[in-house]
């Protein structure tokens, strides 16, 4: 996400997606062309700077690539050193110094004008899964974690160890600071979260969160956010998610939960250990965050009440049906291998997620008579009656019925009016559903 929050990068399999958060497109694309397939040069991680329109990306070939992506132009490339992939890149806040985390359980240090390695940092065990500069310059320092599931940090200058932060017993995820330099929260798949005091080296809270977390921040205290007004100035919030699906707000220094989002829009792990949640972004300058789901969709959040501001499908899958919907048909609803509906604005491809369903939606109807009704079915067994708004064009569920003992395979509403629908299933019946006169979007 871009220091602005103006455009969000999008990590393909060898190039770098460019989308544009105010027009939901893609404005461009960072890659180098490939005669092809076999000859393309598959990314494994990149980073973006924080202070100018630099992105550093490393691939298969063992290059790290320096690009100016508002130009799309390759400025530099050089040698890795590393053995094997680079999981983990990181640029200091001055973009003179990069990090990156290696497979080989090392993390290096490169002077960036000179491409030049100046340190090879060790400690980490294995895959390297977390890497991040402390956001105060003063304190010079990077941070790394591994297999070996400690927090490891050093002087970028010297490249000697400063700390080492252990508590975790799995695979360690994330790692937010605190505004005063000297606190921070780190998350993992061992199902807690931990606040540590840095300059000490010690943990002053172990948080169970009773769900393995992918993504954390800490809520900086100027922030603006309606749910944490009656809470002390000194309080540490951290935002957590995870395979539950759910965007979680708790009071590091009590322990406390203090807000959990509702009616979340990304789906919860089927299993546990699942991925739901694979990112959790926070962006200062728009106070906002972005949810990005493992099928691949990104939604962005306001801090301050936690409401939906933009949601982006970045892969549809397989489409199972497909029908206009609204008065003038400027909108579309796409069933797909998913348990949401999605549902697009033709003009602008901007996308809303219709949840309620809890299986794949096999099946959609609408009627000439009210196009701004949609009858939709699943394999849940069920049937789903959704009315869109005229004004905003959101749409929602206002009726919902389960009387087949199967999978619910077709749908079709009377074409003279919408005043019933019917629904076929692999129960061997047709079943005839009335409709009330009046429906009214609340």
């Amino acid at each position: 996400w871009s220091p602005d929050g103006s455009h969000l990068f999008c990590q393909l399999p060898s190039s770098i997606s460019v989308l544009s958060v105010e027009k939901g497109v893609v404005i461009s694309t960072l890659a180098e062309a490939a005669a092809n397939t076999e000859d393309e040069d598959t990314i494994n991680s990149f980073t973006l700077s924080s202070s100018s329109n630099s992105l550093v990306s490393h691939h298969k070939s063992g290059l790290f690539k320096l690009w100016s992506w508002d130009t799309q132009k390759l400025e530099k490339l050089w040698k890795s050193i590393h053995k094997g992939p680079v999981p983990q890149i990181a640029l200091s806040f001055n973009d003179k110094v990069m990090a990156s985390g290696g497979s080989d359980s090392s993390v290096r240090l490169w002077d960036l004008e000179h491409n030049a390695c100046t340190h090879n940092l060790k400690g980490p065990q294995g895959v390297v899964s977390v890497l991040k500069f402390h956001p105060d310059p003063e304190k010079d320092l990077v941070f790394a974690a591994g297999d070996d599931t400690k927090i490891y940090g050093w002087d970028v200058t010297t490249g000697n160890a400063t700390v080492t932060l252990s508590g975790h017993f799995s695979r360690v995820t994330a790692i937010s600071f605190h505004d005063d330099g000297e606190h921070a929260v780190s998350s993992g798949r061992d199902k807690v979260l931990i606040l540590w005091n840095i300059s000490k080296g010690t943990s002053l809270r172990t948080l169970p969160v009773y769900e393995a977390v992918e993504g954390v921040f800490i809520i900086p205290t100027d922030a603006a956010c309606k749910k944490l007004k009656k809470f002390d100035r000194n309080s540490i919030f951290a935002a957590a998610a995870g395979e539950k699906g759910v965007v979680k707000v708790y009071e590091m220094n009590t322990g406390r939960e203090v807000y959990a989002q509702k009616d979340s829009l990304v789906q919860a792990a089927q299993e546990d250990g699942g991925l739901s949640v694979t990112h959790l972004i926070f962006n200062k300058d728009l106070n906002s965050f972005a949810v990005v789901s493992a099928d691949h969709n990104i939604i962005i959040h306001s801090l301050n009440d936690f409401s939906c501001k933009k949601q982006f499908v970045g892969y549809t899958d397989e489409i199972l049906d497909i029908v206009h919907v609204g008065e003038h048909g400027n909108h579309i609803a796409v069933a797909s291998n998913s348990c949401d509906v999605k549902l697009y604005d033709l003009s602008t491809m901007s996308c809303q997620l219709l949840k309620g369903h809890t299986d794949l939606v096999l099946a959609l109807a609408v009627s000439a008579g009210n196009r701004n009704l949609m009858v939709s079915s699943a394999k849940d067994n069920s049937v789903r009656v959704w009315l869109m708004c005229p004004e905003t064009y959101r749409m929602k569920c206002v009726a919902s019925a389960v009387r087949h003992t199967a999978s619910v395979g077709s749908v079709a509403l009377a074409p003279a009016g919408a005043g019933f629908f019917v629904s076929v299933s692999q129960d061997q019946c047709l079943k005839l559903w009335n409709l009330p006169e009046k429906l009214e979007f609340q």
